[in-house]
């Protein structure tokens, strides 16, 4: 057995995969309200708040994202970026 090699996982602190996982959660309800799926979402929490829920939240994203159609992608990850360079929407 070899000890020399580890995985980066293994070194990673338990909390801060949780953070990342809870933050990737919150990025899917985001995108998941914004493009409407929550009309369509199978969870009925989504459907009757008329936004998500975070229920299912990735499977959501990974069963509509798809039929987004590519210019309103491009157009959302440019307003994703502008956001992290503190630039406005104008």
């Amino acid at each position: 057995m070899n000890h020399d090699i580890t995985d980066d996982d293994e070194l990673a602190d338990p909390m801060e995969q949780e953070l990342d996982r809870l933050r990737q959660r919150d990025q899917d309800q985001q995108i998941n309200t914004f493009f409407g799926f929550a009309r369509c979402c199978p969870s009925k929490a989504c459907r009757r708040h008329r936004r998500c829920s975070g229920e299912d939240a990735m499977v959501c994203r990974r069963i509509f994202w798809p039929v987004v159609p590519e210019e309103l992608k491009v157009w959302f990850r440019s307003l994703v970026e502008s956001r992290r360079t503190n630039r406005t929407f104008r």
